[in-house]
């Protein structure tokens, strides 16, 4: 219980029914964003000391910067979530996952307008915040208790915009936490998922458990089975077109866009209609979902043009798809069709090494997908890793059973906030491996992801931290007639973000492996063209005022008591009055909180002895004058306007009495225990009386 002393000898108390020292751990998580200069509080510690998983929303529709409302659409069902629905006082966490703006044209300016990948602005991608639940309407309308600090939106791509996704997820408030095992996020599936969040009030002990989001990110593009058009000497970076999945050899007379070539990944750009579906049914070598409709501007999911941070499609004939990014970019598909022959045979000829020619064919031409743009280190957003681009395929007919071709998916995205973490235990976010080919070209690895970790606690020597990029598939062995297809791209390495001090002991963002045509199982093999990922980056620091310490969400109330002599028209002062007997002296209690919700918030102030109260100083038996939100200092003439309490206790906040106390004169009493002091809550409490 806090106690602050005011003249003339009155005492004011704030009781909290949690002791001081829990209360002062029981805060929100805090926000790595510099943009908002304070962390949004909820109530903090109120679900407990057992792990409790995460519950998941689609947002729907768009709220924008400053509101107080959202729109959600149903919980996600999923093992590794929780369907608790929203209640007033939850803390929720709301990401923009998908946004980011690019240039749409089948040119070299695909993507940033210049590079053939990449994007020309975030526009919100990876913008993320923390909110307290005021209430839930219908179960689809969200209030909050503060205004937005971003816009948050979701639309279908259109011809030349962008998909845009956001969720909310519920998070729940931890007291204090031990883990054990391995705890996991739902996949991304386009709404929902991909993203893990902790919120402890106390210590999380780590317990030696495993926290793995890997392959949860981003989704590598699903392997298209079709009909290659050879001699074209297409160099395409955007194409649409309706995907075959029977495939069928050579066929030069087919017009584009029949065969536009590999499936792009996703990423914070859209989605392609094609994903590939980790352990799905292998219909013709295509283990793949079917989404039925694209995500990306004009439907164009098709070529080596990298949009936002996933990998291009190799572009026909057989080329390796690109890599996802991540900070750390993914690299480039291997070449299109050739001949594979160990000395250079005539023109036709391109080498690799001193035993390795790409010879006739499609020319070994460079047109493998180009990597996703890489993303700039920063505490700002928080963005999964890319997916991989598939290969380009035409020939899975001759290995049907073998899941081969797509992207691989990225990794998703762990945010631990704790008071303290102790214990051992590991942090994975990789990127997967991409497919490789049964025959013809391989799919590009996803990105590793991103894993923040916020905290007072420096040294984290008992925590690994793992975000690397996937592996480039390798082109199809045993191979016809020794051919050589595209390889693909590795993923790039992910992003560890801390807060200044802390280290870690052991971390990996290493970038993925460069996929290999191997012209045997002992012959002579080589990337052909494919490109590893670039590693990440490891112990981001970000400073300590783009991230609220822990102590930031503990309740900080400050209490001011002011008094003013009603009868002489005096103003309010600090001082003592110098009031005559039978002076009508008006007394404010002024309280404000800065920091996190004070639960169970009460302001007691006894009436001195040479003072009578006056039960009826504002109307009939309303001896209170409360303005919630409204603050006054030294110089006000008046007391606030605000609500007048009745003296009676338990039909209102107030409660007034004429007897009792400290000095026995009576007490006044503010009762906000039922909702707390806010953060940022404020107000005044007034009561006049007769001096004797």
């Amino acid at each position: 219980m806090a106690h602050h002393t005011v003249p003339p000898h009155r005492t004011l108390k704030q009781p909290i029914p949690a002791p001081l020292t829990l209360v002062r751990l029981l805060c929100c998580l805090p926000l790595l964003s510099s943009a908002l200069a304070a962390p949004v509080c909820a109530l903090p510690g109120k679900d407990g000391p057992t792990y409790l998983k995460d519950t998941y929303y689609p947002g729907t529709g768009t709220a924008t910067v400053g509101a107080t409302s959202l729109s959600i659409g149903t919980a996600r069902v999923d093992t590794n979530a929780s369907t608790t629905a929203l209640a007033a006082g939850d803390l929720v966490f709301i990401i923009q996952m998908q946004g980011a703006t690019i240039n749409t044209s089948n040119s070299i300016a695909y993507g940033d307008g210049s590079t053939g990948r990449g994007f020309t602005s975030l526009n919100g991608a990876g913008s993320y915040e923390f909110a307290q639940v005021k209430t839930v309407v219908g179960g689809t309308t969200v209030t909050l208790n503060t205004p937005l600090q971003h816009t948050y939106s979701t639309q279908a791509a259109g011809t030349t915009t962008t998909q845009q996704r956001f969720q909310v997820i519920r998070i729940p408030q931890h007291s204090a936490l031990t883990l054990s095992g391995t705890l996991s996020a739902p996949s991304w599936n386009g709404t929902t998922g991909g993203v893990f969040v902790l919120d402890v009030a106390g210590t999380l002990n780590m317990g030696g458990a495993t926290i793995d989001v890997s392959g949860t990110g981003f989704r590598g593009g699903g392997v298209a089975l079709q009909a290659s058009r050879a001699g074209s000497n297409a160099v395409d970076y955007a194409l649409s077109g309706t995907p075959g999945y029977n495939g069928g050899g050579i066929d030069a007379t087919q017009p584009l866009p029949y065969t536009p070539g590999g499936t792009k990944g996703e990423g914070i750009a859209g989605t392609p209609r094609l994903v590939v579906n980790p352990g799905g049914t292998i219909s013709n070598g295509a283990q793949i979902s079917d989404l039925g409709a694209s995500g990306y501007p004009n439907n164009a999911d098709y070529a080596r043009g990298a949009p936002g941070n996933a990998g291009g499609g190799g572009t026909q004939h057989n080329a390796g798809g690109g890599g996802g990014s991540n900070v750390g970019s993914g690299g480039k598909g291997g070449n299109s069709y050739a001949t594979y022959s160990a000395t250079n045979t005539g023109a036709t000829c391109v080498m690799y090494s001193s035993n390795f020619y790409g010879c006739n064919g499609d020319g070994s031409r460079p047109v493998g997908g180009l990597p996703g743009g890489a993303l700039t280190a920063s505490a700002s957003y928080l963005i999964p890793g890319g997916g991989g681009g598939a290969g380009d395929s035409n020939d899975s007919s001759d290995n049907p059973t073998k899941a081969q071709g797509s992207g691989g998916n990225g990794g998703g995205i762990i945010f631990l906030r704790a008071n303290a973490i102790a214990g051992s235990g590991t942090l994975k976010a990789n990127g997967s491996d991409g497919q490789s080919a049964g025959r013809d070209a391989a799919g590009g690895g996803g990105a590793g992801g991103t894993v923040a970790l916020a905290t007072p606690t420096t040294a984290l020597s008992g925590i690994t931290v793992q975000a690397n990029g996937g592996a480039g598939g390798n082109s199809g062995y045993p191979l016809r007639t020794g051919e050589v297809q595209g390889p693909a791209g590795g993923g790039g390495g992910g992003a560890i973000l801390l807060p200044s001090g802390a280290t870690l002991s052991a971390y990996q963002v290493n970038g993925g492996a460069a996929g290999v045509n191997s012209q045997s199982s002992t012959g002579p093999s080589n990337t052909y063209g494919s490109v590893a990922g670039e590693g990440g980056l490891g112990q981001i620091i970000y400073s300590n005022n783009e991230i609220a310490s822990a102590a930031a969400c503990y309740p900080t109330v400050t209490l001011s008591k002011l008094q003013r002599d009603v009868t002489t028209g005096g103003t309010f002062m600090t001082t003592s009055l110098g009031a005559k007997p039978g002076d009508t002296v008006e007394y404010c209690v002024v309280y404000q909180n800065t920091g996190g919700t004070a639960r169970g918030f009460t302001i007691t102030d006894s009436i001195p002895a040479n003072l009578t109260v006056s039960p009826n100083g504002y109307s009939a038996a309303k001896g209170i004058r409360w303005a919630a939100g409204t603050t006054i200092a030294a110089g006000a003439t008046a007391a606030p306007t605000g609500t007048d309490l009745t003296n009676a206790a338990a039909d209102d906040q107030g409660t007034l009495t004429t007897t009792g106390g400290t000095f026995g004169r009576g007490q006044l009493t503010l009762d906000l225990s039922a909702t707390g002091l806010l953060q940022n809550g404020s107000g005044t409490v007034c009561v006049q009386t007769k001096v004797n």
